[in-house]
């Protein structure tokens, strides 16, 4: 473990990190939009084609 404690070196502070920028209000429900179309989309899709194989009478 000595190599390490050599190679270990003590870096400067990072920059603060701000909250410039992001997606802002439309981006975060534009993206929690298509979360739910692709949740809920497909149970939709899946109950619809069941009851239309239900109503053919499969």
């Amino acid at each position: 473990m000595p190599i390490w404690s050599a190679k270990d070196k003590c870096k400067p502070e990072p920059e603060r990190v701000t909250m410039d920028g992001g997606f802002g209000l439309s981006g975060t429900l534009a993206g929690a939009a298509i979360v739910a179309v692709l949740t809920v989309g497909p149970l939709w899709l899946v109950e619809y084609l069941h009851q239309l194989s239900q109503a053919a009478g499969h």
